[in-house]
């Protein structure tokens, strides 16, 4: 599985003018098992999600361990539904 920054050109052109997110995908051949969205300079997740199929398969631990650093930061962000809290 590789974990890499999703770029505006690989967006739809209206998409990709007004992202100010940060995009990485989790891609294993060239299906997409998950993106992670950041925003502040990456010190916020502002999207997150894993295909179902793939849940506690390390798909989400390995997209933030990764986002987390190539941001740079001791501290990342999430806002949350208390009933999601456990998958944290």
């Amino acid at each position: 599985m590789e974990i890499r920054n999703i770029t505006k050109t690989e967006l739809p052109e209206a998409q990709a003018e007004n992202l100010t997110i940060e995009m990485y995908g989790a891609l294993e051949k060239d299906r997409l098992l998950g993106v992670i969205a950041t925003r502040n300079e990456g010190s916020h997740i502002a999207l997150f999600f894993v295909r179902k199929e793939y849940h506690s398969q390390g798909v989400g631990r390995k997209s933030v361990q990764q986002k987390g650093k190539n941001a740079g930061y001791g501290l990342i962000t999430l806002y949350t539904s208390f009933s999601r809290m456990i998958l944290y």
